[in-house]
């Protein structure tokens, strides 16, 4: 932590934090956890649109358990999964793998890692601007996960044979967009 110019660190923490930035700074993680959570949700149906598919699931039971199973599953288990079921090129899996270590950054050790931040305003503005910099990125990659099943649906079919070559001609000049953190 850097000290302001004629103030010592103790005195910092001692200043009161401006309630409005501490509110934006709230709000900042509860909008890139939600998009964790909009990431999550867009690989499980994107997973049970193509077991759906393969299987030609048509006893409802079997639907519910998938459903559940898929649902009740982590991210990182949901990556795994379609990691198996379709092809991927290393830029799709660099910017998934990523996405998953900023939602358990999140979801586990943001408070723990940054905490000291959260208690003088400067500390403060970085992390706002970090949360929405991750909040990017988790959308960018839940973008690139709606991509993909744009491009297993044609003519309104799920086709689950999407292959490597369609992913590198449509998905990489939008995975290009994205800047790292």
């Amino acid at each position: 932590m850097r000290p302001r110019k004629g103030l010592t660190v103790a005195q910092q923490l001692q200043a009161p934090l401006n309630q409005a930035l501490l509110n934006r700074a709230y709000r900042a993680y509860g909008e890139a956890m939600e998009s964790a959570q909009l990431l999550e949700t867009s690989l499980a149906l994107l997973l049970l649109g193509v077991f759906y598919e393969r299987s030609d699931l048509e006893n409802l039971e079997e639907c519910a358990k998938l459903h559940g199973y898929l649902f009740k599953a982590t991210v990182g288990r949901l990556i795994l999964r379609l990691k198996r079921e379709l092809p991927s090129t290393a830029i799709v899996e660099r910017q998934l793998n990523k996405a998953l270590q900023l939602r358990n950054l999140l979801a586990h050790d943001y408070f723990r890692t940054y905490m000291f931040e959260w208690l003088y305003p400067a500390g403060l503005r970085r992390r706002v601007r970090h949360l929405r910099r991750i909040n990017h990125h988790l959308q960018h990659v839940t973008n690139i996960v709606s991509h993909i099943w744009d491009l297993l649906c044609k003519k309104g079919k799920v086709d689950a044979e999407i292959t490597i070559q369609e992913i590198n001609v449509k998905l990489l000049p939008r995975i290009k967009e994205l800047k790292e953190l």
